[in-house]
């Protein structure tokens, strides 16, 4: 999933990616840190399909809760100790949100022709 093309596109929306990790954020950590639960992402998406953005189809993500459960469990790979760190499937860090988005993005626009052609 990593190219220098993704990589572009996060970097260039780094900061606000981070904004809404941290806006949608219901949970936050002893450590400070701002975890997504599933819920969250969720009514992240929900809010988001029902946005009227000039010359952006939001609609794109209507009705797309089952993408998004998938693109969710996909981010949570990185976890080791499936038994031991249960909890960390709940808590969507930064790192994980943008994996999230990646995917989520593959998910819904892999049938699209490319925009380059």
């Amino acid at each position: 999933m990593w190219t220098l093309e993704v990589n572009d596109i996060l970097k260039a929306n780094d900061v606000g990616l981070q904004f809404l990790h941290k806006a949608y954020s219901t949970k936050k950590m002893k450590t400070g840190k701002f975890v997504l639960t599933p819920d969250d992402v969720l009514n992240m998406i929900e809010v988001a399909s029902n946005q009227d953005i000039a010359g952006i189809n939001c609609q794109v993500l209507a009705k797309k809760s089952d993408d998004v459960v998938l693109a969710y469990s996909l981010s949570k790979m990185t976890i080791i100790d499936e038994m031991e760190g249960f909890e960390r499937y709940t808590q969507m860090q930064l790192v994980e949100f943008y994996e999230f988005i990646g995917r989520l993005s593959y998910l819904i626009f892999f049938d699209t022709p490319s925009l380059t052609s």
